[in-house]
């Protein structure tokens, strides 16, 4: 099962300084994944290490493009799930202000359209408008839009205005200073204004499936080895379905050694029964009650591939056109 794409620490350090530890002088002190991923080379393929060695660091130099990749896609779908979430509770609550009272709704104007009369609109006037607003609702408990109004801005609360984008924050807070310019506006055209500059830009929600991405790591990862003399397959075996070809096998060591190297999967069987031993017994320990809510398996990072072979099938056909090979 192909795994959601997550935020990656990893994707922040300095790839320069990485390739610095990768010289075949110091490959005693590689990470565990690297190391294995160069015998692949050296000793499955019976490369020379002068001609390994490019292989490598381009294999990780395309890694880390795919773990960064993957972090911005995360990146971009929270900014618009935040910008779908603030957009319809400022829709909301200018419905909830044209139904409130008379007395409520010209205390907000009052209150609210002081805010915007300063030179400057920044985060800071935005969401003092937002608590002035809840602090003026709360003074009308009973009014049902008032109640309402509270629930849309606590979800803007938690939304968080401030973790939108600099683009979508500069045309929120322009939209507002222009309209202070204005006269005869109301705090329902301040809500409307912000609903209307929010929903100026597509909001469709990005995937947050990695499988693009993935893919481009592929093939990319595919013509470093075609450019090294080396031939990158799919191999099925039809008496052991868990077989994998040794570019499989590469791709995936790679990948982990940028995106999680405290993965444990491809480790020696032992060290994986291990471990399954001592969670069992560590699963037991937990109150009765308590043991059906905890998992008794290993993580998903010790037992599931970055590298499923639907990728690797797609990647490889779409790109460089190679055919499956069997093993009899």
């Amino acid at each position: 099962m192909a795994r959601r794409t997550r935020v990656n620490f990893l994707a922040r350090r300095s790839l320069a300084s990485f390739l610095l530890r990768i010289q075949p002088k110091w490959i005693s002190k590689w990470p565990p994944h690297l190391s294995s991923a160069w015998e692949i080379l050296c000793d499955e393929h019976n490369l020379p290490e002068t001609e390994a060695l490019p292989i490598v660091v381009k294999s990780v130099e395309a890694a880390h493009d795919c773990v960064r990749a993957e972090n911005q896609r995360v990146h971009d779908c929270v900014d618009v799930q935040t910008q779908i979430k603030i957009r319809n509770a400022c829709r909301r609550i200018c419905k909830c202000i044209n139904r409130c009272p008379t007395v409520l709704r010209r205390k907000l104007d009052q209150c609210i359209l002081s805010l915007i009369q300063s030179q400057i609109i920044d985060l800071e006037v935005v969401e003092s408008i937002f608590e002035a607003a809840k602090t003026i609702f709360k003074q009308y408990p009973a009014c049902k839009p008032s109640s309402t109004a509270l629930a849309a801005l606590e979800e803007l609360r938690k939304a968080d205005y401030s973790t939108l984008g600099m683009a979508m924050r500069y045309n929120t807070e322009h939209a507002i200073a222009d309209l202070s310019e204005t006269s005869n506006i109301t705090a329902a055209d301040l809500f409307a204004a912000m609903a209307a500059v929010l929903s100026g830009e597509k909001t469709g929600v990005p995937s947050m499936h990695s499988r693009q991405i993935r893919l481009r790591f592929l093939k990319k990862l595919a013509k470093v080895w075609l450019q090294g003399g080396l031939k990158p397959s799919r191999v099925i075996h039809p008496e052991r379905p868990a077989y994998k070809s040794s570019f499989h096998r590469y791709a995936d060591l790679i990948l982990t050694a940028m995106a999680e190297p405290w993965a444990k999967r491809h480790s020696d069987g032992a060290v994986l029964e291990t471990l399954r031993r001592d969670l069992w017994v560590a699963h037991s320990r937990p109150p009765v009650e308590l043991r059906p809510h905890i998992s008794a398996g290993l993580r998903r990072a010790d037992r599931e591939w970055l590298i499923v072979d639907e990728y690797l099938r797609d990647a490889l056909r779409g790109a460089i056109q190679i055919s499956d090979c069997k093993i009899p």
